[in-house]
């Protein structure tokens, strides 16, 4: 990918992918009024990089960060 770089994670299991499955691996321009989402669920996440980018329109809600999960 260009200007991308790797991120060393020595905490994943071995065979974790990080990547997607179906995006092609180059440049991927997100458009001014659209979001690119991605789940905290790694290989299970179903977010843009499944589905691309989600227009504005679609996003409902706030962000409510609970810090007693800690």
């Amino acid at each position: 990918m260009a200007g991308s770089r790797s991120m060393a994670e020595p905490d994943l299991d071995g065979g974790m992918r990080t990547l997607s499955r179906t995006l092609s691996y180059g440049l991927y321009r997100v458009a001014s009024d659209s979001y690119f989402v991605m789940g905290d669920n790694r290989e299970v996440s179903i977010d843009s990089r499944n589905f691309g980018a989600m227009d504005r329109d679609w996003i409902r809600g706030r962000v409510v960060l609970n810090e007693g999960w800690r």
